[in-house]
């Protein structure tokens, strides 16, 4: 799926999750910028900071497609990449081909919570 579809898609999913909400609740997540049109994937500010922190704050990754190579590229912390559990649990959520993956730590994702990378992914 492009990534034009998965913005899309997002943006539909959070259309359907809009109808259902306070109308009146401001709202807090990331947007896009595609032909003129604002698209945005957000919840109700109040849901979004339930435990005080900000994203940053979590272990992430963010998971490509390279068209030119044909192959996935997970990027994510040195901790993340570098664990074999984790590894296989991307794997797994993402449905990736484990032939066509690659897998590489990133610097803009080391600023994480060390504590929750302690934790048992085997489960």
């Amino acid at each position: 799926m492009s990534a034009v579809k998965q913005i899309e898609a997002a943006h539909a999913r959070n259309l359907a999750v809009k109808c259902s909400r306070i109308a009146s609740m401001p709202e807090v997540g990331i947007f896009w910028l595609i032909d003129k049109k604002l698209v945005a994937d957000s919840i109700p500010w109040r849901q979004a900071n339930i435990k005080g922190k900000e994203y940053t704050d979590y272990p992430r990754g963010r998971v490509l497609f390279d068209a030119m190579e044909e192959v996935f590229r997970v990027y994510s912390s040195r901790a993340i990449i570098s664990s074999p559990a984790l590894r296989n649990l991307i794997l797994a959520e993402f449905k990736l081909p484990l032939a066509a993956t690659k897998f590489a730590a990133d610097y803009h994702y080391e600023n994480v919570v060390a504590s929750l990378l302690d934790e048992d992914f085997d489960a």
